[in-house]
């Protein structure tokens, strides 16, 4: 009996398979530029090029930020007490005339605004935004290398 159990599982699972098998449509043969494409979108080489390419390009703006003008603001606030005296009893002449001292908190605000511009600098930031373009330029020509070493091999 138990014989007969197994291999009616047997069967069954036989025909699940072949019912399976007819049902999934086979998929299209892969073509080389299919191929080319799916390893320029997909490899983590060339994603890290295009990082970089994005990052040189940040610097650039970096470095032309040298020429806009800087700005701050500061606002500080200080409570002190200060002693106060006092004459009391009018003027006394020739005796000694009683003093009252006081204490009274005195409030103090500050504020400041300031703008810098820079007007020259003997051409030290023109240098550093001429270095910076040169490098975004090598990152670009680095990534294309990548891009084709990619391509090469996967033909």
């Amino acid at each position: 009996m138990r014989f007969v159990v197994v291999i009616l599982v047997y069967l069954v699972l036989l025909s699940v398979r072949a019912q399976a098998q007819e049902g999934t449509a086979q998929a299209p043969p892969l073509t080389l530029q299919d191929a080319v494409d799916t390893a320029v979108r997909n490899h983590p080489t060339i994603r890290m090029g295009q990082a970089t390419v994005e990052a040189a390009q940040q610097r650039v703006r970096q470095q032309v930020a040298g020429y806009l003008p800087t700005g701050a603001y500061t606002y500080t606030y200080s409570r002190q007490a200060r002693p106060l005296t006092a004459a009391i009893g009018g003027v006394d002449i020739g005796g000694t005339q009683q003093r009252r001292t006081v204490t009274q908190f005195f409030n103090f605000n500050s504020t400041s605004f300031r703008v810098d511009q820079l007007i020259f600098d003997f051409g030290r930031t023109l240098d550093a935004i001429q270095s910076a373009i040169a490098s975004t330029e090598a990152s670009t020509a680095d990534l294309e290398t990548t891009k084709q070493e990619v391509i090469f091999n996967t033909k």
